[in-house]
């Protein structure tokens, strides 16, 4: 099974609800994050601030940019 969800706005907080829920099951998943677009600005994103939630978890996410 393969969902795509694309989430956009202009708040450094994105999130959004689905009713109804996504049923995943008790199967093994993995999410990816396949496209990230900033115009005009670097994100600010540092050690302090590099955090995702996903229900009660947190994960720290490894941030790399390239400039070129």
């Amino acid at each position: 099974m393969s969902l795509s969800f694309t989430l956009t706005g202009k708040s450094s907080v994105l999130a959004v609800s689905y009713f109804p829920a996504v049923d995943l099951g008790d199967d093994d998943y993995e999410l990816r994050l396949t496209d990230f677009e900033t115009y005009y600005t670097l994100a600010n994103v540092n050690s302090t601030n590099n955090k995702f939630y996903y229900d009660n978890k947190e994960i720290s996410l490894l941030v790399q940019f390239r400039v070129s």
